[in-house]
């Protein structure tokens, strides 16, 4: 049996003997100043699991507000469309304007995006702005859409309006999905945490059809 260890050669310190270089050598393994490669990456990720904080008590009530975020979302962009036919006969408009306020849900979502992706990126408190203009373009868009108490059509360019507002939040929630978990919670609760935050949103699309 070969043995592995390391041996120093007299008047050469720090060098691993023929044997146990070819031995390595053999057996795949890459030496880095005296220590393999896998030794290396395990030392790493030991620092990394040393250096990493504790998490915060408070990270399941952040996720748990996020997640009203993203299931308010969900329901504003298919709230009307479960009740379109109504919707046509209170405000004698067409299926196809109904149609519209998902369409402009969308449709806001591309212009944002590259501001969307440049603020989440930001170092100085990039992923709370996000955050916060998300659940306010959503809160204002709503607002304004709740005032359409009128029957006439006039009164349904103001759903128009408000639905073009709310669709702003979408580029900046989608960006905050993975990085509320990544900042908020250890490493083993990360995938956690993201399933939650995605679920909430797909909720928040299923009560809208109630």
């Amino acid at each position: 049996m070969v043995d592995l260890r390391y041996h120093e050669i007299p008047g050469e310190e720090g060098k691993l003997s023929d044997l146990a270089h070819d031995s390595l050598e053999a057996g795949g393994g890459v030496i880095v100043e005296g220590k393999s490669d896998l030794d290396k990456q395990n030392h790493h990720h030991l620092d990394e699991s040393r250096d990493e904080a504790p998490p915060s008590p408070f990270r399941w009530a952040i996720l748990s507000i996020f997640c009203m975020i993203a299931q308010g979302n969900g329901m504003i962009f298919l709230a009307l469309s479960s009740i379109s036919d109504k919707i046509q006969l209170y405000y004698d408009v067409s299926s196809g304007k109904v149609n519209l306020v998902v369409i402009l849900f969308y449709a806001c979502y591309i212009p944002c995006t590259p501001i969307a992706t440049t603020l989440v990126n930001l170092a100085d408190n990039g992923l709370r702005k996000s955050v916060l203009i998300a659940a306010a373009s959503m809160t204002i868009g709503t607002g304004i859409m709740c005032t359409a108490w009128d029957n006439n059509p006039e009164s349904f360019t103001t759903i128009l309006i408000g639905s073009a507002v709310a669709g702003t939040n979408g580029p900046f929630l989608t960006g905050c999905f993975t990085l509320v978990p990544s900042n908020w919670f250890p490493r083993e609760e990360r995938g956690f945490a993201t399933s939650i935050g995605v679920l909430a949103n797909q909720v928040g699309m299923i009560t809208g059809y109630l």
